[in-house]
């Protein structure tokens, strides 16, 4: 019989006041009350805890079984608290018991003697049978979550001759958790010998997410599941892409659950990304997807058939189509119609990832004759149309061409900004620890919701930050900022591959507008190469064409610049007043000098020259600002210019809670007048600093006409708008031109009426691409290499020029374009296979070809290949700044042999 007795407490001090007392009262006969007071408060504070941190139901069980009347008293006593109406309840005792036995441990190591009895009964009576012992539960107690099926701490004790048994157990809603301890045990020493715990959440920046381990957003409310439903409803193969680490992964396996629980299909995911390396053997990477759709067949739906399949189809069929032959075999025998769902599609290349998408298109036609699965869907980065597969025989396919079923292309989005609050409050709620709710704008404008970013910052913020892991540490807009500029300096994996797909073509002709600050339209820029970029996750193109997120904006130029700025010898020291203020005159003084010094050499060494002038600037400053102050970034497509804020903290010691110096610089380039640029730059300048506010700002013009004397680009001065003193600058700017080439072009063609010659040459990545040259043959002359180039070809002209090396001259818009550096390996024909061959095995292709080198200025060109490949490697290795500029003037000044020809 159960009794049930209400106690309405005013406040959770007072029903922890009737514990402690009660609980105190039976001990007063054991002549132990200091103990048992300590031991009780402690123990009802971490029931409390429980109950009212996770709000929901918990007990507080205080049961000794003992035949004298007070201690009988406490052994009957059931403590009950529940979320805003603790109540007591009052248990008969019950007339079954359950014991488990604990064996004593061994004697501590270098003692003697018999083992001490430090084992215990556990005496369960049956009143707990409905709260199912043993089961796992989560419990949260000093601030963690964690998961115990039973907790027991040594009790042996003999007074009044006989046992006295001690057992504390907290329930939630029916699992219970059972911890006994001795009246000497501290409840977190009880905890830290027997608790049995599993990892706290986290925040996931790595692989798929997994609810029990992670903070997650319901992958399936971020997709149109009726439409994609529909679909696969109506046996379409459709695409599913996304940038990476945006959750794709975490999507597909969350809908082959769904639809596998639905009872109407059998959904299998596959991950094909191990076929990557077979690259162009075929037989090698069909072998390694069969693999991977026979094993997860096995292992995610427990069907083995495809592996008592797959060799024969595999003998019967070859590489070419036993990737069709299983799924028609398994779509034959299987009662449900399939649905695969095929990832990591674009990261296949070559002829292995033509035959993948002919043998599901090959299944789609053929159905209903032959049975086949019902749905595939591709996913990847990009969507299937932007696939540029190179055949083995050179040929350039489009994904689009071969996987021409393609019902739709659909595009997962990243969070909003209400999904990323409540992803953060999963930690809230988790861990009791509070976030700024100025957070989360900032953290919106930053990420854009791009699910990576937003992981990767909650980890900062709760992990990285070693002192924010005391969850009663709350999250400032302070501690975010700081979170934000260390992920950022971390060039995380994530970051890095990013940015390394800068160095593409298709991607450099859409970013390089955007970080010169372009008046060019998006209208005047390839569509492909807009949509390829976006669906990168780099750009966004409503309502401006802009870089996708603040973060990204910021890692861009850094990552275009990491090299130069700890080449550059200038120390943040040289810049600082005596009040630890950065002394900006003085800065963009000694920059300007710099900038006329050094900035041809620097700005060659750049992919993105058109941005050269802006990227220096910022490179300078991060050298300058770099582990003191941030530097935050403003630019993108029609806005024709660059606006820098500078934050400096003044006060060393206090950083950003203190003073803190703020700085806009905006830089332009002359495009008009200097009057009409200087008018609109100053209004722009004012605004951003108002914006802002700045403390000071300054006005950077950039001026690239080739006939103005660097004494008149050169110069500084002050104007005055709206209440602002504006610091005006002049840098002259980087043309690549020369009366020369004008001169010897005309020579050219009065020559042979056809001055520039134009070859396809192999570049970096053994990417081809259009080499220019001053033409030194008579027009007509077979396309070879320079060194098989018949004398009798060979204009007088034409010697002239290769004997002087100013046949390259023209090569500086190869230069200028990305193609080439000034100083590398020269760049070969596409079949002169055997320098192909060598280069390649010494990563020779890993960096981009140059006008001159080690091997031109020794002498030795093209008809000794191998010889020519290691002189190439050899020069690559040892490479520094003093052999790049070395090597420049020996070509200049005529060392080496020039061309040998045949005669």
């Amino acid at each position: 019989m159960v009794a049930v007795c209400p106690v309405w407490s005013r406040s959770v001090n007072c029903l922890k006041h009737k514990a402690s007392r009660v609980i105190s009262g039976g001990f007063q006969h054991l002549g132990i009350l200091e103990s048992a007071e300590s031991l009780a408060e402690r123990t009802m504070r971490m029931a409390l805890d429980f109950a009212y941190q996770s709000e929901r139901e918990a007990w507080l069980v205080l049961d000794a079984y003992f035949s004298v009347s007070p201690v009988f008293r406490l052994a009957n006593s059931l403590w009950s608290v529940k979320h805003k109406r603790p109540f007591l309840q009052v248990v008969t005792r019950a007339k079954k018991n359950y014991v488990a036995y604990f064996p004593p441990p061994a004697p501590p190591p270098g003692k003697r003697g018999r083992p001490r009895k430090y084992g215990a009964k556990l005496i369960l009576n049956e009143a707990f049978d409905q709260l199912h012992l043993f089961e796992t539960v989560e419990m949260k107690i000093y601030g963690r979550t964690e998961s115990v099926q039973l907790m027991m701490a040594d009790l042996l004790w003999r007074p009044l001759g006989g046992y006295i048994r001690f057992i504390w157990a907290i329930t939630s809603r029916g699992p219970i958790i059972l911890m006994c301890s001795d009246l000497a045990a501290k409840p977190e020493q009880v905890l830290a010998l027997y608790w049995k715990p599993t990892m706290p959440k986290h925040f996931n920046t790595t692989g798929p997410v997994h609810p029990e381990d992670h903070y997650a957003i319901d992958p399936m409310s971020r997709l149109d599941w009726e439409e994609i439903h529909a679909l696969i409803d109506a046996k379409k193969f459709f695409v599913l892409h996304a940038p990476r680490q945006t959750g794709k992964t975490t999507t597909l396996l969350a809908m082959a659950d769904v639809l596998n629980q639905s009872g109407d299909y059998t959904a299998l995911y596959i991950n094909v990304e191990s076929a990557q390396s077979a690259r162009g053997n075929v037989a090698e990477g069909m072998k390694r997807i069969v693999y991977s759709l026979v094993e997860g067949a096995a292992i995610r739906l427990k069907d083995t058939r495809l592996r008592e399949w797959r060799e024969t189809i595999w003998d019967n069929s070859g590489p070419h189509g036993a990737f069709h032959g299983l799924l028609s075999r398994w779509a034959q025998e299987n009662a449900k119609p399939i649905v695969l769902m095929i990832d990591e599609v674009d990261a296949l290349v070559g002829d292995t990832l033509i035959s993948l998408l002919r043998q599901l298109r090959e299944g789609y036609i053929g159905r209903p004759g032959i049975p086949f699965i019902q749905t595939a869907i591709l996913c990847g980065v990009r969507d299937v149309r932007d696939y540029h597969i190179h055949t083995a025989h050179h040929e350039i396919i489009t994904g689009g061409s071969a996987f021409n079923i393609k019902a739709k292309s659909l595009v997962m989005g990243s969070f909003n900004p209400t999904e990323i609050q409540t992803l953060y409050q999963q930690h809230t709620t988790e861990t009791g620890q509070i976030f700024d709710p100025g957070i989360f704008p900032e953290l919106w404008e930053d990420t854009r919701g791009q699910p990576w970013l937003v992981n990767a910052l909650g980890n900062e913020l709760t992990w990285e930050d070693k002192t924010a892991r005391d969850r009663t540490t709350p999250i400032t807009l302070e501690r975010y900022r700081a979170a934000r500029d260390s992920l950022i300096r971390s060039r995380a994996t994530h970051l890095h591959q990013l940015t390394d797909k800068l160095r593409e073509p298709r991607v450099h002709a859409v970013i390089s507008k955007l970080l010169a600050g372009s008046t060019e339209v998006v209208s005047d820029l390839p569509s492909d190469d807009i949509e390829y970029v976006e669906d990168m996750g780099l750009i966004r193109r409503l309502p401006l064409a802009e870089i996708s997120n603040r973060i990204y904006r910021e890692i861009i130029p850094r990552e275009l610049t990491y090299s130069t700025q700890y080449m550059l010898t200038q120390q943040q020291a040289w810049y600082l007043t005596p009040q630890r203020r950065i002394d900006m005159p003085k800065l963009l003084t000694a920059f300007q000098q710099f900038f006329r010094e050094n900035s041809q050499s620097w700005i060659e060494r750049f992919d993105y020259k058109e941005a050269g002038p802006q990227l220096l600037l910022q490179a300078f400053l991060q050298r300058i600002i770099n582990g003191g102050g941030r530097i935050n970034r403003e630019y993108g497509l029609g806005k024709k210019r660059t606006d820098l804020l500078i934050e400096w903290p003044v006060d060393e010691e206090k950083g950003y809670y203190g003073e803190i110096q703020r700085v806009v610089l905006e830089l332009k380039i002359l495009y008009k007048s200097l009057e009409a640029t200087l008018a609109e730059g100053v209004e722009q300048t004012a605004g951003y600093a108002d914006q802002c506010g700045a403390d000071e700002a300054h006005l950077i013009i950039f001026d690239r006409r080739a006939e103005v004397a660097w004494d008149d680009k050169i110069w500084q001065r002050q104007q005055h708008w709206q209440g602002h003193t504006l610091g005006i600058w002049g840098i002259l700017g980087l043309i690549l031109g020369s009366p020369l080439l004008l001169l010897l072009t005309l020579l050219g063609w009065f020559d042979t009426r056809s001055p520039l010659f134009r070859q396809t040459r192999v570049g970096r990545k053994q990417r081809p691409f259009t080499l220019v040259k001053f033409r030194t043959t008579r027009v007509g002359t077979a396309s070879v290499a320079t060194h098989l180039a018949s004398s009798s070809a060979i204009t007088p002209f034409g010697s002239f020029l290769r004997r002087t090396k100013l046949d390259e001259l023209p090569q500086l818009w190869n230069v200028l374009w990305g193609d080439m550096s000034l100083v590398g390996s020269r760049p070969c024909l596409p079949n002169q296979h055997e320098l192909i061959n060598a280069r390649e095995a010494l990563g020779i292709f890993n960096a981009r070809p140059g006008i001159t080198g080690l091997a031109q200025v020794q002498g030795i060109d093209m008809s000794t290949p191998e010889k020519l490949a290691q002189v190439d490697a050899q020069m690559l290795h040892t490479l520094t700044l003093r052999d790049y500029f070395r090597y420049i003037l020996q070509t200049v000044t005529g060392k080496g042999q020039g061309d040998r020809v045949v005669q």
